[in-house]
């Protein structure tokens, strides 16, 4: 079957691979539809930094219709994807439908929990903005109210902050969180005794930034043993490493615990397996 004169194009979802298909289709003088839930592009390497306070989300977002301003070519649409239709190559959105000749499906991903029951309903996976600023606003809530908690016990869950994966945004994570713990909030909440604060980075594997050269591998686990010693601050850093094991478990109610130690009241979940957003994937090809 002959391709069509002027084919219509569909790119669904404005990440980085959804971008990119369009801004190359566009140079090829083709005409492209796209799709996302927002209307703004989000530069995920920096999303640690939005949870970590380093950052506003107006300084890693950028408006999808800014991006192609200048591309006459490209017709943006803020719609969210409900139903795929392989047969009669259309779509259906929350803002209605349409036909493609030609479709890329760019959707990102979900956070992979590993089976740990709890995990979704008890941490913070920030794959969304949304998600690293409901991340920030829980650890500068936990600081709040343990500057005005009289029981102890109560006071040391609420600054007990576990992070699950060790890779590179886990790491990165950790420091930046350290960082703002150490930096402002302490200073600013002269109530909380500092060696009351934890930052645990919990990691499956036998080693950190899995994948990473050799001496970032050692410069990693070096910080974490330091951090285990009871230095708080090392080079900018304030956590600690442990092995995290994948029978850890967190009740509905109550805090994480892992190793059977009362670890936290947030939890970030960044561990280095992700899952097709399939929730998103529904579709009739019959």
């Amino acid at each position: 079957m002959d391709a069509p004169a002027h084919p219509r194009i569909v790119v669904v979802g404005e990440g980085f691979g959804g971008l990119w298909a369009a801004r190359r289709l566009v140079r090829h003088g083709l005409a492209v539809t796209v799709l996302d839930r927002n209307n703004y592009h989000t530069f995920f390497p920096l999303l640690y930094q939005v949870a970590a306070a380093e950052l506003s989300q107006g300084e890693i977002a950028y408006p999808i219709r800014s991006l192609f301003r200048k591309e006459p070519l490209v017709d943006f649409r803020k719609a969210e994807l409900r139903e795929l239709d392989l047969r009669s190559k259309g779509i259906v959105t929350d803002r209605g439908a349409l036909q493609y000749d030609y479709l890329i499906l760019a959707l990102g991903s979900v956070p992979n929990f590993f089976g740990v029951e709890g995990a979704a309903s008890q941490s913070f996976p920030p794959r969304t903005m949304d998600d690293a600023i409901a991340l920030r606003y829980q650890v500068l809530a936990c600081f709040e109210r343990a500057a005005q908690e009289l029981n102890p016990e109560e006071r040391r869950a609420l600054l007990r902050f576990a992070i699950v994966g060790g890779g590179h945004t886990g790491v990165a994570y950790a420091g930046a969180l350290a960082e703002l713990i150490y930096g402002p909030l302490l200073k600013d909440c002269r109530e909380i005794p500092p060696e009351e604060v934890h930052v645990t980075l919990l990691e499956g594997g036998d080693r950190l930034l899995p994948g990473m050269p050799v001496r970032l591998q050692e410069y990693a686990r070096a910080l974490g043993e330091a951090g285990c010693q009871g230095q708080n601050r090392i080079k900018g850093a304030g956590w600690s490493s442990q092995r995290w094991s994948r029978s850890a478990e967190t009740g509905s109610s109550r805090p994480t615990r892992l190793h059977g130690q009362r670890a936290c009241r947030a939890t970030q979940w960044r561990t280095g397996g992700v899952f097709p957003p399939v929730r998103l994937g529904v579709y009739r090809s019959r």
